[in-house]
């Protein structure tokens, strides 16, 4: 659910996103967005995608 709703990238996924994170058991942003390239090989390379999956996980931490 983690990885479509990453793909998707709609501003209403955010929260999901967020929400989802600790429950996805990725070690890092870099493992979660590689696993979406593998998930999803034709989507387009985002040079960004990692850092706005840091993002996620620093939200979801400060809602803990």
């Amino acid at each position: 659910m983690f990885l479509m709703k990453l793909m998707a990238a709609r501003a209403a996924d955010h929260d999901d996103l967020v929400t989802l994170w600790p429950l996805t058991g990725f070690a890092s942003p870099d493992e979660a967005a590689a696993q979406m390239y593998a998930a999803f090989p034709a989507a387009p390379d985002d040079p960004h995608l990692a850092g706005y999956v840091a993002e996620i996980a620093r939200e979801s931490e400060s809602r803990s």
